[in-house]
């Protein structure tokens, strides 16, 4: 992940932009549905969506529209002592390990 970029990901088209956003904070950032729901707060007033044309980075040539979904979410309590993972109080540097499979029905480990 790019330091002092926002966190983001791609939803499914079936996916609400409330039930991306706790995924993609799992994924991201390794916080778990409850530790999100306890220590963070969406900022619904702030959701915002927006299209961007392009081409497709998969199919060179194809174009591509892209809908983007921006929400805003707050830390209720840096201080927390779970927040030293991602660096908080401090804002320290942090890395986050992740275990995904492989439709081999092996593992990969991704560090970011």
């Amino acid at each position: 992940r790019v330091k002092d970029r926002p966190v983001s990901s791609r939803m499914t088209r079936d996916q609400s932009w409330e039930d991306a956003v706790y995924a993609n904070v799992m994924d991201k950032l390794g916080l778990d549905m409850e530790f999100q729901q306890t220590h963070l707060s969406i900022d619904e007033r702030s959701y915002r969506l927006s299209e961007e044309r392009g081409h497709s980075s998969r199919y060179p040539g194809l174009p591509t529209l892209y809908c983007i979904h921006e929400v805003k979410c707050r830390i209720l309590d840096p201080t927390v002592a779970g927040m030293a993972v991602i660096g908080l109080p401090q804002g320290n540097d942090f890395t986050v390990n992740r275990v995904r499979r492989l439709q081999s029905g092996g593992t990969d480990t991704v560090v970011t």
